[in-house]
């Protein structure tokens, strides 16, 4: 039924895991769908902007630990509020 209802809309991504579903689209997007989503009596958990990697990076075992020690590192800091990484 969700599906159904957001075909109209420039959707890029719908996913599912068991009983969540997470819609990737445009910013421009966005308010339409949260409203269509609202009126089909769906619960929003959260409705934001994310900047989403176009292309993924893989590093090698030991690069990639030091690469998550220091976004665990950044996250941690009090000013620090969302952190985006293209690790894949």
């Amino acid at each position: 039924e969700l599906l159904e209802k957001l075909l109209d809309f420039n959707i890029s991504d719908i996913s599912s895991d068991e009983h969540i579903f997470t819609v990737t689209c445009p910013m421009s997007e966005l308010e339409k769908i949260k409203h269509t989503i609202i009126d089909l009596d769906l619960k929003i958990e959260h409705a934001d902007l994310e900047w989403v990697a176009k292309e993924l990076v893989n590093l090698e075992d030991n690069q990639s630990n030091k690469v998550i020690n220091f976004l665990e590192d950044l996250e941690e800091l009090e000013d620090v509020q969302n952190v985006y990484t293209n690790l894949a």
